[in-house]
């Protein structure tokens, strides 16, 4: 019953305690210029509308760029720690699809750093063996930092 009642209420009234709507009906109705059909009509403003923004922290947190950026300098410096964390980024560059944007960017700065012309499908053989390595034996070949991917 209180919920019929409170549709006599005014809609900033209406959402009050069941023990008060009684009361708060009361002075509502004791005001003789109160339309309470009118305010019977009247609904509610819809419920806000509530965004989740979603934040990954971690390594989910880096954007594609940075985790070239991040996989190419740990590649690059060759360090035991840095094989670790490398052997972590893999799974997570592979998912994205970014193994060729880290082939690119090797390729492209050997074309930069090189004092002779290379051309671009040498750099980026060279690029891509430097990522992937050239055999499935491949910790013979490759360095200790590489990746085993």
């Amino acid at each position: 019953m209180a919920t019929r009642l409170g549709r006599l209420l005014p809609l900033a009234q209406r959402e009050c305690l069941a023990d008060r709507v009684l009361p708060a009906l009361r002075d509502a109705l004791a005001d003789p210029a109160y339309d309470w059909a009118a305010e019977m009509l009247l609904t509610p403003p819809p419920a806000p509308i509530v965004h989740q923004e979603v934040i990954r922290t971690g390594l989910d947190g880096l954007s594609d760029d940075q985790l070239v950026t991040i996989a190419y300098a740990l590649m690059a410096s060759c360090g035991a720690e840095e094989h670790d964390v490398l052997t972590d980024l893999e799974p997570l560059l592979r998912e994205r699809r970014l193994v060729d944007e880290l082939i690119e960017r090797r390729a492209m700065r050997a074309v930069r750093a090189s004092p002779h012309s290379i051309e671009e499908v040498s750099a980026w053989a060279h690029a891509s063996y430097w990522v992937n390595g050239r055999s499935s034996h491949r910790t013979s070949y490759r360095r200790q930092c590489q990746p085993d991917w």
